[in-house]
């Protein structure tokens, strides 16, 4: 079968990739839409460290579930979305009900499990959320996405109408956007690229250029959704003192880091908080109650065997690209 590697080196497609071998509780998942993000451009650089199959976004059809019969009646031929993350279900954070923070947890096409981008993949059953038919599969695949915002909305106390700006034009930014627009709060996205911040009519979302806002350190929230760690210099820039930063980019690095001034951290008392993914299941519903644009979000379409050239194009925003079965 097909699949997108990364080795370390080199990003190529295999044409001849061992078909997956699934666990016990683990389903066999056909690909049928599968979204290039930022990361997947950042592993294809070799600057997250991770060695396999990418890939973490994904809509699909479970094939076969591996020794779990109940699980096995619910999900075979149905399609699917799914959590990046398996936890072991058995150590100290999993029986606090934190399975995200799994002590033992692999992460799809980021850390130690091959990922998505292949013709099938592994994942299990328990990760999995099944779809309804309301919700056709290019939206479906903005699934994790739209978790991720929905995930940051709820690490946040929204009082007194605050001033949000999402730093970033990728796709996350642009659903967060639409997201906490619909809080009770003034809302605005800060990006680069002025051809996606034009998207943000649609919505009624405030947008500006990066290069056209002042820095003047009175923004109550700022959610850096940059991808690179940029972003973190620009919201300590932005927030105001005891305001809050929210970190979406998980790929910050250590030259980032030293150039940012972490030391306004202390001196203006700023809530740092990190930010991952979120509920599927919510998403789906989300999705499925059309409150979240993702459509207009897609640039392109391109088949698995031409998802290489999509990845290497890619940089830390910019269009989605959507990975399409070839059947």
């Amino acid at each position: 079968m097909r699949a997108i590697i990364f080795d370390g080196e080199n990003l190529r497609l295999e044409s001849n990739h061992p078909a997956p071998r699934p666990a016990a509780g683990e389903a066999v998942v056909r690909l049928r839409r599968a979204i290039v993000s930022p990361f997947d451009g950042q592993a294809a650089r070799g600057a997250t460290g991770f060695k396999g199959v990418l890939g973490h976004q994904f809509v699909g059809i479970v094939e076969t579930v591996h020794g779990d019969a109940a699980a096995s009646r619910r999900l075979v031929n149905q399609r699917v979305v799914g959590s990046i993350v398996s936890s072991c279900g058995e150590c100290d954070l999993c029986r606090k009900g934190l399975p995200m923070h799994c002590r033992q947890r692999t992460i799809m096409g980021v850390c130690d499990r091959d990922g998505c981008f292949a013709e099938r993949f592994c994942i299990a059953a328990k990760q999995l959320v099944t779809v309804p038919n309301s919700v056709d599969d290019d939206r479906a695949a903005f699934a994790f996405e739209v978790a991720s915002a929905l995930h940051a909305s709820h690490q946040l106390t929204i009082a007194n109408r605050p001033y949000i700006t999402i730093l970033g034009d990728s796709a996350l930014a642009l659903i967060a956007g639409q997201v906490m627009s619909k809080l009770n709060a003034t809302v605005r996205i800060v990006g680069t690229d002025a051809g996606r911040l034009e998207l943000c009519a649609k919505w009624s979302v405030k947008h500006r250029l990066l290069s056209d806002v002042g820095m003047r350190n009175d923004q109550d929230i700022v959610i850096d959704c940059t991808g690179d760690g940029l972003g973190l210099t620009s919201a300590l820039s932005l927030v105001r003192p005891r305001g809050k930063i929210v970190l979406k980019s998980h790929c910050t690095s250590p030259a980032a880091l030293a150039s940012s001034p972490l030391d306004a951290i202390v001196r203006h008392e700023i809530e740092v908080i990190g930010s991952f993914a979120g509920s599927m299941s919510e998403a789906v519903g989300a999705l499925a109650a059309n409150s979240i644009d993702v459509v207009s979000l897609i640039s392109k379409r391109v088949p698995l065997r031409d998802g290489v050239a999509a990845i290497t194009a890619l940089g830390n925003g910019g269009p989605s690209t959507l990975l399409t079965s070839e059947e």
